[in-house]
């Protein structure tokens, strides 16, 4: 069976990657302020890819948009149409859904600070991943040559909560392992033995 290869350099390193040894983190949720200036940054950005880089990098930046940063950015509404309906309609949408997600009463999209019906979606959400000591650096660089393009909505700050696991149950048992060898077919009705291998398109548009 032959596959073309995976093109690393257009993959998010998080898809690849758990960034375990960068310890630090931090979230930034923007809005677009300015289409121009956001897509110049957004051209230069340096998100990292799913190349394997040795020795390993110390900081990582990736982006993810949602449907609303999508059209604040000027993409055209024909490759938005392509995504799935639940990405385009979003979590608050209507009723119905809200009611299936348990997003009601205290968890009424109305109440939420951002994302819900209040018409204050983020458009950019920028995961930010650091070595120890060295993220608020990361943080300010992205914050001030972001900001001709974006406002800052909120930072979500993270921890390590000391190493506790508050789930309560054991995790990681059980892992799926994407298909980075591309030697999995990509028809379930042929594979009768069992295996954590899962196909790439299931994670990555376009395989």
């Amino acid at each position: 069976m032959s596959m073309a290869g995976v093109d690393y350099d257009d993959i998010q390193g998080l898809a690849r990657f758990g960034y375990k040894h960068l310890t630090q983190a931090s979230f930034l949720l923007l809005r677009v302020k300015d289409r121009a200036a956001a897509r110049a940054w957004l051209a230069v950005a340096p998100v990292a890819s799913a190349e394997e880089r040795k020795p390993l990098p110390q900081t990582a930046l990736q982006i993810a948009l949602t449907r609303e940063g999508l059209d604040a950015l000027g993409v055209p509404s024909d490759i938005v149409s392509g995504f799935s309906a639940e990405f385009i309609a979003g979590m608050a949408s209507d009723e119905a859904r809200s009611r299936r997600l348990g997003d009601i009463a205290q968890n009424d999209p109305a109440d939420w600070l951002w994302g819900g019906s209040t018409g204050r979606a983020p458009h950019l959400l920028v995961m930010l991943y650091a070595a120890p000591g060295q993220l608020a650096e990361l943080e300010f660089s992205v914050v001030t040559t972001s900001a001709a393009g974006f406002e800052l909505c909120d930072r979500l700050a993270t921890t390590n909560m000391d190493g506790v696991e508050p789930f309560g149950f054991v995790d990681g048992i059980s892992q799926p392992e994407p298909d980075w060898a591309r030697q999995r077919e990509a028809r379930d009705a042929m594979q009768f033995a069992y295996s954590n291998i899962v196909s790439l398109g299931e994670f990555l548009l376009g395989y």
